[in-house]
């Protein structure tokens, strides 16, 4: 049974007649909300406004058809969001998979890996930003990247590029292609990103250059498989930060380097299968709203027609 209600003034509310079913009416507004939002105006929020919603025209089959659509798109709607809900759930589990394996591989070798500190078998140094009221620092061809942008296994081109002069006159450092980039600030601690290109960076990451002992894309993975333990030891009040000494003490699996190239072709391989999976679930939570647009719009252009 309904209740009696009040609602704010962001609302705007119908009482439907006797000929004119709530549901149907819901149903209505829902497959045109396109055409609803057409109306609506504002530069910050995005408002309809009273008189537009009472101009809206509606037209509606008989009750008994009303009913009919309702009980239609009821039993249709349930069983696409329940399809939908399994599928998001499943996609879940795609994107999940690879850090089971990450997890399994790195546990099962916990043993028989020897680990080194970080800052014992590579160079790792912070970077630094050119002055930025200095525009002759600026615009360059040097790649710059900021925390923000180590959001893929390799970078791509950076955001902001400074010049030999801003790389000259400041902290920055340039790193060699394959070097590993990682966050040390706050909510980017732990990101990371291998430069697909020589580059520099800001002071909020560090800098790992790669060498003979360790493969930068393994090193990546080891990190990632401790991430969780290592973000427990940021430090700070505004901001939990990760100090560049900490980056070098992170204690590290160092197995031959043949065994950590075979690592990497293992994760790749599974990197791979689970965002085919990704993909395929993706696309079916599409068709699965394409296909309810699909029926509500059906429903509203006399296309539903009667079962049997």
């Amino acid at each position: 049974m309904a209740l009696p209600m009040a609602t704010s003034q962001d609302f705007a509310n119908w009482v439907c007649a006797e000929h004119l079913d709530p549901d149907f009416l819901q149903y209505l507004f829902i497959a045109e909300g396109n055409d609803l939002r057409r109306f609506s105006s504002g530069a910050v929020h995005q408002t309809i406004y009273f008189p537009e919603l009472k101009a809206f025209h509606i037209c509606h089959p008989p009750l008994a058809e009303q009913q009919r659509i309702v009980g239609v798109l009821d039993e249709a709607l349930a069983a696409l969001a329940t399809a939908k809900a399994n599928a998001e759930n499943s996609l879940l589990n795609a994107r999940a998979l690879f850090g089971s394996h990450l997890q399994s591989v790195f546990a099962e070798n916990n043993q028989r890996w020897m680990t080194k500190p970080l800052g014992t078998i590579a160079e790792v140094q912070s970077g630094g930003t050119p002055s930025v009221p200095q525009k002759s620092y600026w615009g360059g061809s040097i790649p710059w990247y900021s925390s923000g942008e180590l959001n893929e296994t390799y970078t791509s081109d950076s955001e902001r590029k400074i010049s030999e002069e801003g790389l000259t006159n400041s902290n920055a450092k340039l790193f060699p292609k394959g070097s590993l980039l990682v966050g040390m600030y706050d909510t980017a601690a732990l990101k990371m990103s291998i430069l697909d290109r020589d580059g520099t960076f800001n002071q909020a990451i560090a800098g790992i250059k790669p060498n003979e002992r360790i493969d930068t894309e393994f090193l990546l993975h080891a990190i990632s498989a401790i991430k969780p333990r290592l973000l427990l030891e940021r430090r700070g009040v505004r901001q939990k930060n990760l100090s560049l000494g900490k980056i070098k003490e992170i204690a590290v699996p160092l197995p031959a380097p043949t065994e950590q190239r075979a690592v990497v072709s293992d994760l790749r391989q599974v990197t791979e299968e689970t965002q085919r999976l990704a993909d395929l679930y993706v696309q079916k939570v599409g068709a699965l709203d394409a296909l309810k647009a699909s029926l509500l719009h059906q429903a509203f252009t006399g296309e539903l027609g009667h079962a049997g």
